[in-house]
């Protein structure tokens, strides 16, 4: 047997023969969610009782008091931005100074003077000023191009801090405009922040981030001194608060913490932190120039009053909002998956997803195998005009666009979706959510209830098949091609993949397709419909090439296998053109007429051949692949005989031809007591293709004979008396 034996070049080789456990399921529900999803990293919404990921609300800057310490505050709803003003004991809405934008707000802020507002529109920060009959936009105190702005802070007129990216910006009004002021912004980019918030008294800036709440402290000239992390390994924050020159109110999770700078540090401060009472606390407003605050839950706006020693909850001063229902998302989120172990270093991983991405959004998917390592290698985005998945060559500089969102479903088996990797055994992926509309998101979810989202394999791609090929000519026209299998990860063998060429000019004549099988090894099939040939003899040669590929059990692909070369000397497709006197039953097939012709098919039983007459002359047609330039046996034994063969036996091509098909007429005796009704006929063909060898067509064994008899044509005879008159 020669091997063909091919390296694989780009992939690294493990020996780790362990079977590799490497492909994975994610369905958001509430009992695979707590195994699969990293809680410490993952900043977006997961639902478990709708079964999807989304980004979550921007509940920061939704709520605020003016920085001059008036009791009055203002609260972003869906639809328009509502003023409550004080009537001596509890709030009322002000109907003059409600500000109805032409679409949703984004971010709001009192600012000074009262009763200013500023508030995110769009790309634009507006700034609202009360001319004594009502709201008017005051051009140079606004900011164009903010595109992506989703929170707002202000401490004086014409000054405000807004969140952009992972950036904390500050802007101030410098006489004529409002510019942006870096010097006083931290020099860093945040960690996913949720809000930023400046201070009424100083130029510190507080920034409220994915698990930590830090202070970016600055002298009275804007000189920085330090960055204090006030908190951290925070689970779920949401919104900050700042007042004075150092108090900061957050809501984190249920509760709302309070940290306050005095005696030259900064601390938590359980006096002002609210711990318990609180169920769906979305955003928090610290009073100024006072320890009062509002807390959003819910839909009502709590009020809690500071007695002197203690907050405690006014319902006087609290509000029932009804309207106060989902308002927008955050503009950026990630959800990340825990570590998974295929059991052995793996080269590539493939996440794949079910998505809803509606106009102006996006999920972009990272993988790494090392753990720390990340590659970006695909995202999905919607469009105008519906939805794109693109894939990445360089880590998410540029990208190519390979259809839409369906590319990118667990069904299809999207190659380019797989991300070369460092090797690893710590596997994981990362799904960023982003919006260039507040008002809408994007979401990973399954396309049934209770069905898969996210699906994920990892591991290295088998080895490249080792073929196995005879040193001879096969002699059968269906041979079996087999291989040697291996995979780095000790992963058993999906599916392959054979083509086979014509060796003169590397024609393709034959194409499995991915064939899903346990075993190393493929059978080529034949035609045995009478009017279509086989594809070996169909592609008029006798001398091929093959080459093949290989799925492992995470459906990871192996290069294809450098081409072997192969050989064929074989009869086919024995079929039975013409009987000159079929029986009753039986259909005469004609010889010009391929579609009456009758195969005789691998393994057909006697009572399943064709049937002639005795002495009936039959036309077997039967195609070779070879060189075979004589039959050396012709026969068609039956009984103790053998049936007359006409001859010259007819060839269609020249003696000797790559591929032929002969003729051969025969007949039996016609005598019923030598040639009895059900006589079996068989079947020994042998042609000679000199130094190639000899092709054999024996029935049996091939099939149970070639034809069998019914009757005479004596039947077909009648006799004529003939006399003279007058005799």
């Amino acid at each position: 047997m020669k091997k063909i034996l091919a390296f694989l070049l780009t992939l690294h080789i493990f020996t780790n023969t362990a079977f590799a456990s490497g492909v994975w399921d994610y369905k958001i529900n509430s009992s695979d969610t707590p195994s699969i999803v990293d809680s410490a990293v993952t900043t977006a919404a997961v639902d478990t009782a709708l079964n999807e990921v989304r980004l979550p609300e921007n509940t920061a800057s939704m709520i605020s008091f003016w920085p001059d310490g008036s009791p009055d505050y203002i609260m972003m709803t869906p639809t328009k931005i509502i003023h409550f003003s004080f009537n001596g004991t509890g709030y009322d809405e002000n109907i003059i100074l409600e500000i109805t934008p032409e679409s949703s707000p984004t971010a709001i802020v009192a600012t000074g003077p009262f009763p200013d507002v500023k508030l995110g529109v769009g790309a634009q920060i507006r700034h609202m000023s009360f001319d004594g009959s009502g709201y008017t936009r005051n051009a140079p105190l606004e900011k164009s191009g903010m595109d992506g702005a989703y929170t707002l802070s202000s401490n004086r007129a014409g000054e405000f801090a807004s969140l952009v990216g992972n950036q904390a910006q500050r802007y101030m009004f410098d006489g004529s405009s409002t510019v942006r002021v870096p010097s006083l912004e931290p020099n860093v980019d945040l960690d996913s922040p949720v809000d930023a918030g400046i201070f009424p008294e100083s130029l510190h800036m507080a920034t409220l981030e994915r698990d930590k709440l830090r202070v970016f402290r600055r002298d009275s000239y804007g000189n920085p001194l330090s960055t204090v992390t006030l908190a951290s390994s925070l689970s779920n924050p949401k919104d900050l608060s700042t007042s004075g020159a150092g108090d900061i109110g957050a809501i984190i999770g249920n509760t709302a913490p309070h940290y306050s700078y005095g005696g030259g540090f900064w601390a938590y401060n359980p006096s002002l932190s609210i711990t318990s009472g609180l169920t769906n606390p979305k955003a928090i407003a610290l009073r100024h120039k006072s320890f009062d605050r509002i807390i959003v839950d819910g839909n009502e706006a709590k009020y809690y009053r500071w007695t002197g020693t203690q907050l405690v909850y006014d319902s006087a001063k609290s509000k029932v909002i009804p309207d106060l229902g989902s308002i927008t998302y955050r503009p950026y989120a990630v959800i990340q998956s825990k570590a998974k172990d295929p059991m052995s270093n793996v080269k590539y991983v493939r996440a794949r997803a079910y998505h809803l991405v509606p106009d102006g959004t996006a999920v972009t998917w990272s993988v790494t195998a090392d753990g720390n390592n990340w590659v970006k290698k695909w995202r999905v985005r919607g469009t105008p005009s519906g939805t794109t998945c693109e894939v990445s060559q360089d880590n998410g500089l540029t990208w190519i666009v390979l259809g839409d969102a369906a590319k990118a479903t667990p069904e299809v088996d999207t190659k380019e979706l797989w991300a070369e990797v460092t090797p690893g055994r710590t596997v994981k992926w990362k799904a960023e959510l982003t919006t260039s509309n507040m008002t809408i998101t994007p979401k990973i979810k399954p396309f049934v209830v209770g069905g898969v989202a996210v699906n994920w394999a990892a591991g290295t791609p088998p080895n490249v098949p080792i073929i196995d090929l005879p040193a001879v000519c096969y002699t059968t026209s269906t041979p079996t091609i087999s291989w040697t299998y291996s995979d780095p990860d000790g992963d058993p063998i999906f599916a392959h993949q054979l083509q086979i060429k014509r060796k003169s000019d590397g024609v393709l004549i034959y194409d499995s397709g991915k064939v899903v099988s346990d075993r190393p090894e493929h059978k080529i099939n034949t035609s045995y419909d009478p009017s279509v040939p086989g594809p070996l003899w169909n592609s008029g040669d006798y001398e091929f090439t093959v080459q093949l590929k290989v799925w492992d059990s995470t459906d990871m692909e192996s290069l294809w296998s450098p081409p072997g070369e192969f050989c064929v000397l074989a009869f086919e497709r024995p079929r039975i053109a013409e009987i000159v006197s079929a029986p009753t039953g039986q259909d005469s097939p004609k010889v010009l007429d391929t579609v009456t012709h009758k195969v005789i098919t691998p393994g057909m039983l006697e009572d399943q051949l064709p049937k002639a007459k005795a002495g009936s002359r039959v036309k077997l047609l039967v195609d070779s692949i070879g060189p075979i330039n004589t039959l050396s046996t012709v026969k068609f034994p039956y009984l103790s005989l053998e049936a007359t063969v006409k001859t010259p036996i007819i060839s269609k091509y020249p003696l000797g031809s790559k591929i032929n098909t002969w003729e051969i007429d025969f007949w039996t005796d016609a005598n019923l007591e030598k040639c009895p009704s059900g006589t079996l006929v068989t079947m020994q063909i042998t042609g000679d293709a000199g130094a190639k060898g000899v092709a054999t067509l024996n029935s049996p064994p091939y099939a149970a004979g070639v034809i069998v008899t019914q009757g005479s044509i004596y039947e077909d005879w009648f006799p004529v008396l003939q006399g003279r008159d007058g005799d």
